[in-house]
């Protein structure tokens, strides 16, 4: 490690370890990536009921900040005028279904984005990394039921 990359890591766990005091994080996994070079370093522990050190390869569950890149995604895409987010998510996924009828005909993707659908939306089942996983787990939403509506 060159003197500027102990200074950059001297920097970056000065920064981190102020962010982690002033949120109360416990721990936090980082990776920078930059001019050919990678700098990867854990910081605290992994929660607070069983801590464990969080070190660079440590894995947390990514809960629900994939929610945040999805609604980028699609507004980016409603931006270019691919997307109508009032728009019925059958004209884009023609097979959508799930138990209700109408919730299937009816749902449109802004419902998608802001909770409002009406059915459980934390369901985890992997269909895998093949090309028909998406469609996969589509068919898999036949069985889901309504919460509300």
């Amino acid at each position: 490690m060159s003197v500027d990359n102990e200074v950059n890591r001297s920097l970056l766990d000065e920064f981190i370890n102020e962010m982690m005091k002033k949120t109360g994080l416990p721990g936090v996994a980082v990776g920078i990536y930059h001019d050919d070079q990678t700098i990867t370093a854990g910081y605290g522990v992994t929660n607070i009921e069983h801590p464990l050190p969080v070190a660079d390869e440590t894995l947390f569950q990514i809960g629900s900040i994939t929610k945040t890149y999805t609604a980028t995604a699609i507004l980016r895409l409603v931006e270019m005028g691919k997307i109508d987010l009032d728009a019925k998510v059958r004209t884009y996924i023609p097979d959508f279904k799930v138990s209700d009828e109408t919730a299937s005909a009816e749902v449109i993707v802004r419902h998608l984005l802001t909770h409002t659908a009406g059915w459980e939306g934390d369901v985890f089942e992997d269909t895998g990394m093949a090309d028909d996983a998406l469609a996969r787990y589509v068919a898999n939403m036949a069985g889901y039921s309504s919460l509300h509506r």
